[in-house]
C-alpha cells in the first residue's frame, strides 16, 4: 500500500550560548515525547560548531525559551532544526570574531559571561506556495490468518522518502513505532458507542485493545531513500512522525484479502468479519 503525509514546517526560535567551561547550551521552547528531539538538536549544534556532541546540552520545555511549535504533525525537526542551526551559526561567527579561532581552555576560562546568540527560523513562504510538501512510502506486510480468523502480522517492510535522514537509527525506530501503531489500528483498536447515550462503552485499556510487544511482527525491514529535499531550507529533511502509520493499515487489509479472499473495508479487522 502507499503511504503519504504532509511535511509541515512552523516558525521556531532558539538560543545558543558558549560557557567558560567549553560547554554549549542550546534552548528552545519545544518539548520531547520520546522521538529523539534532544539527540537530533544536539547533533545539529555539534555539527555546526565543530565540537563533540558531549559538549552540547539541549534544553527545552520552558516557556521562557524562544517560541517553538509542539512535537507533532511531522514538523518539529524541520521547524526547530533550522532555528538551532541558525543560532549556532551566529554563535560560531560571534566567537570567531572575538577570538579569531575556536578558543582553547585558557581562553574560555577568561570569559566573564557566556557568549550568546538567538535566532528565529521561518518557513520560506514563496517555496511553500509554489510546491506541495509530502513524505511518501511503500508498505508491504505478510500476515497469517488461522482457522478462527485471528490475524497475525509476521513481517512488515517499508521504504520511505522523507528527504535527508538526520539520524537513521532514530528514524528507523520512529517508523517501527508507527508501523506497530498502524497494525494496532488495523487489527485491534475500535470504540464501541452506546446507541442510546452516545457514550463510548469501552473507554478503558481493559476493553479498548491496543497492540503490545507480543503483537509486533517478528521481522521489520525498513529503508529510506535518504535524498535531501532542495526545497526544505537548511536541513533538506521532511517529517516522519506520521508517515509510518499511514498506508500500513491498508497493507494489512490487502494482505488479509490475499490470504482469505475477503475484502474488509472497516477497521479493525476482527475474526467475526472473516468467518
Amino acid at each position: 500500500a502507499t503511504a503519504v503525509y504532509p511535511a509541515g514546517q512552523q516558525k521556531a526560535g532558539a538560543t545558543a550560548s558558549l560557557n567558560n567551561d567549553g560547554t554549549v547550551v542550546v534552548r528552545s521552547a519545544t518539548h520531547e515525547i520520546g522521538t529523539g528531539t534532544y539527540t537530533a538538536m544536539s547533533q545539529f549544534a555539534a555539527d555546526t560548531l565543530g565540537v563533540p556532541v558531549e559538549k552540547v546540552r539541549f534544553e527545552l520545555g520552558d516557556s521562557a525559551f524562544p517560541t517553538a511549535p509542539n512535537n507533532g504533525g511531522s514538523w518539529l525537526t524541520a521547524s526547530v532544526g533550522p532555528a538551532v542551526l541558525g543560532a549556532c551559526g551566529e554563535l560560531k561567527k560571534k566567537v570567531l570574531e572575538q577570538f579569531g579561532h575556536w578558543p582553547n581552555e585558557q581562553e574560555l576560562a577568561s570569559l566573564s559571561a557566556p557568549i550568546q546568540t538567538e535566532f528565529t527560523a521561518e518557513p520560506n513562504k514563496d517555496e511553500r506556495e509554489k510546491f506541495s510538501f509530502f513524505s511518501y512510502g511503500a508498505v508491504f506486510v505478510e500476515v497469517h490468518v488461522d482457522f478462527f480468523g485471528q490475524v497475525r502480522v509476521k513481517r512488515a517492510t517499508g521504504v520511505y522518502d522523507a528527504g535527508r535522514m538526520i539520524n537513521p537509527k532514530l528514524a528507523r525506530s520512529q517508523i517501527m513505532g508507527g508501523l506497530i501503531f498502524a497494525i494496532s489500528t488495523a487489527l485491534f483498536e475500535g470504540t464501541v458507542p452506546d446507541q442510546a447515550t452516545g457514550r463510548v462503552v469501552n473507554a478503558n485499556l481493559a476493553e479498548y485493545h491496543v497492540a503490545v510487544h507480543a503483537d509486533a511482527p517478528p521481522a521489520f525491514d525498513i529503508d529510506f531513500i535518504d535524498k535531501p529535499d532542495p526545497h526544505m531550507p537548511d536541513l533538506g529533511a521532511r517529517g516522519i512522525g506520521e508517515i509510518g502509520i499511514t498506508g500500513a493499515p491498508a497493507a494489512v487489509a490487502n494482505a488479509v484479502f490475499h490470504a482469505t479472499g475477503k475484502r474488509v473495508r472497516d477497521l479493525p479487522i476482527t475474526p467475526d468479519k472473516l468467518i
